[in-house]
């Protein structure tokens, strides 16, 4: 499958093939820069950076991944925003307060986000009752970066794109979700959104929503079906596929079946690859065998 990946980055230009491809996304995972978890996480973010001509040192200044969603840095937004036309100014930056005024095309606006706000929307409290270290020891940070995501997600959403900052994605999933009240616009310097446009942007923010959901009325759990029996199956009929099993890039099978090669030791493979046990190599399809020989020759083990 050679130059599978092309790149007109002559920083990719050694990535001829999958094999490549996978290795160099995986040195990036070991490194420890880019937060990953997972494989899939390094491809998504290999492919995309090969695909716009993007270096990894650019990658890592733009954005970050926290709890698995990427986000971008609140100093990017406003560079972007500088670079289309737009300027701020810091009105106030304070562990109370962030203040702006922000013009961009034909809007000029003063928005702030405060603690009070913070609070109100249950931002600065975990799921333990605790205040969180973030809004304790950088409170005017938080402040001015969820401002900053606000602003650009309603005036430029072309520069976020949907996306949110660093400090706003943490705040996801531990607290009560934002209701209109934290985001603050005060009455416009010059000519002020029209009511198309400014609902259009709320929904493209995704920040803000009404919080007075009607409650659904609570009915009474279904009763659980019975389960049917399933049938006999024949020794004819094909058996069902074990996922993990399929997998090449997954051990199939013995007590470490599941893992992937890559994150086993070479003492472990050598001993898998030079295993002659039939139970274990009946399971052991050509693919599996090719993805571990590539690990061990990765280690130089050939």
């Amino acid at each position: 499958m050679e130059n599978y990946v092309i790149s007109k980055n002559p920083g990719y230009a050694f990535i001829h093939n999958w094999e490549d491809f996978l290795a160099f996304a995986d040195k990036m995972k070991t490194s420890g820069m880019y937060g990953f978890t997972n494989v899939g996480q390094e491809c998504i973010v290999l492919s995309s950076c090969m695909a716009t001509n993007t270096t990894q040192i650019e990658y890592l200044q733009t954005y970050n991944i926290i709890q698995g969603k990427i986000s971008m840095k609140a100093s990017v937004m406003l560079a972007k925003f500088h670079q289309l036309g737009g300027k701020y100014t810091v009105l106030k930056y304070t562990a109370e307060e962030a203040r702006a005024r922000f013009v961009y095309k034909e809007n000029d606006m003063e928005m702030s986000f405060t603690m009070e706000d913070a609070k109100k929307a249950g931002l600065t409290i975990d799921r333990k009752g605790k205040e969180k270290d973030n809004y304790k020891s950088f409170a005017a940070n938080m402040l001015w970066s969820r401002l900053t995501s606000n602003a650009m997600n309603l005036l430029a959403p072309e520069i976020s794109a949907g996306m949110y900052t660093p400090e706003v994605v943490e705040d996801f999933d531990k607290g009560p979700a934002q209701d209109d009240t934290a985001l603050k616009v005060e009455t416009p310097v010059g000519t002020v959104l029209n009511s198309e446009t400014w609902e259009q942007n709320m929904i493209e923010s995704e920040e803000v929503y009404n919080g007075n959901y009607p409650k659904e009325p609570v009915k009474d759990d279904p009763p659980e079906p019975k389960p049917t029996p399933k049938p006999e199956q024949t020794k004819d009929e094909p058996q069902p596929i074990d996922e993990v099993e399929s997998d090449p890039l997954l051990c199939p099978a013995g007590k470490v079946k599941g893992e992937m090669w890559k994150d086993l030791p070479t003492s472990t493979l050598s001993v898998i690859r030079n295993c002659k046990k039939k139970s274990f190599t009946d399971l052991m399809s050509p693919a599996h065998y090719k993805e571990l020989d590539f690990v061990l020759k990765l280690r130089g083990d050939k």
